[in-house]
């Protein structure tokens, strides 16, 4: 929100006549209408990081240290005065900790503080982000690493691990329309803000936009994506496509090979969100993917095992021939060296011809 037009609104309104308390009553109602646009009302702890992540929301897999840089222009052009410049390499640095993309977290901060120059953040120290406590009143903070860490390692654990990977569903629970503390229904423009925040620093810093895979490097990234659920356990997480994040070793979750797959490539934009493919639907005819012959083979495409009286299989492709009687490198979730069924890469002999092999459609773009 620009303050010019909220200074120049107010002068307006200060024109009309009024005296005594009521007056005072009407200016406060006024700056909460005008301030609307940046701060918002939230219930208990559930502050903007209460309570798995996938696709633009998980961090990017190719940051570095100009991302960082990149990161702290958008902060210095979006709020010169703001604290939290020149510390893009603390948030991209706690983004790939915990796995939540800078860019969320920034464009949270600049709708709940304007980038920590408003709000909460004046009398609570480094709350940028308008963390509550469970028994009221704002979360204080020795420094802003130790917020930004807090911020990231939050907004993974309590709502991108409970399957809350767009924008709109965090702002479902952290700040809910109709909220019995948000009386002059400020809490309308909390989603709108975050997203324009959000499109306006992956425009201006395009390595935060994950969902566009750089020309040639489709298979790598699919490979770099696959990775991050190393150690998953094999199995069933509440429905068919497992976590709706990816997850560190340590947490308790579960995914199936097909579950598996979905994310990955949801991820990454190569499906869309709520994808759950299934090796059945993958054999049918997915409107996704598309259906190569085995010479083509290429990282991070699928391979489908299905052979009659064996349980079908779906992994992703690494490297190696995938012939009959061959060997060839996946990521998978199911058996790993060891005897433990979880996700893992891992060396498979070759069912052709019971395998059948696909790739993204958008991988045929890139």
């Amino acid at each position: 929100m620009d303050f010019s037009d909220i200074k120049s609104k107010i002068s307006s309104w200060w024109a009309f006549p009024c005296c005594g308390c009521g007056c005072f009553g009407l200016i406060i109602i006024i700056l909460i209408m005008a301030f609307s646009a940046t701060f918002s009302q939230h219930v208990g702890e559930q502050s903007l990081l209460d309570g798995g992540v996938g696709g633009e929301l998980s961090c990017p897999t190719e940051l570095d240290a100009q991302s960082a840089v990149c990161l702290d222009n958008y902060i210095k052009k979006a709020v010169p005065s703001s604290p939290l410049y020149g510390k893009g390499v603390t948030f991209v640095s706690a983004g790939q900790k915990y796995d939540v993309n800078p860019a969320l977290m920034v464009a949270i901060g600049q709708q709940e503080s304007l980038l920590g120059t408003r709000g909460a953040v004046n009398s609570h120290p480094h709350n940028y982000f308008g963390m509550t406590k469970k028994g009221g009143g704002y979360r204080s903070f020795t420094s802003w690493e130790e917020a930004i860490n807090y911020h990231a390692d939050y907004l993974y654990r309590v709502y991108l691990k409970e399957g809350r990977d767009t924008i709109e569903k965090i702002g479902e629970k952290y700040c809910p329309i109709g909220a019995e503390n948000d009386p002059y229904g400020l809490n309308k423009h909390w989603v709108p803000g975050v997203k324009r925040n959000f499109k306006a620093i992956i425009t201006q810093c395009p390595a935060f936009g994950q969902t566009t895979i750089l020309a040639g490097k489709c298979g790598q990234a699919i490979i770099q994506q696959a990775a991050k659920y190393k150690n998953i356990v094999y199995g069933v997480y509440g429905s068919h496509c497992g976590p709706a994040t990816i997850g560190r070793s340590s947490d308790n979750m579960k995914i199936d090979c097909s579950g598996f797959t979905s994310r990955v490539y949801r991820d990454l934009g190569l499906a869309p969100q709520g994808w759950c493919e299934t090796t059945a639907t993958i054999l049918a005819g997915d409107s996704n993917l598309v259906e190569i012959p085995a010479s083509q083979i290429q990282q991070g495409d699928l391979i489908v095992s299905f052979k009659p009286g064996q349980q079908r299989h779906v992994v992703i492709y690494v490297s190696g021939d995938v012939n009959v009687n061959s060997k060839f490198t996946v990521w998978h979730s199911g058996q790993c060296p060891g005897g433990a069924s979880k996700v893992c890469k891992r060396t498979r002999k070759s069912r052709a011809p019971d395998q059948k092999y696909f790739r993204a459609k958008k991988c045929l773009e890139k």
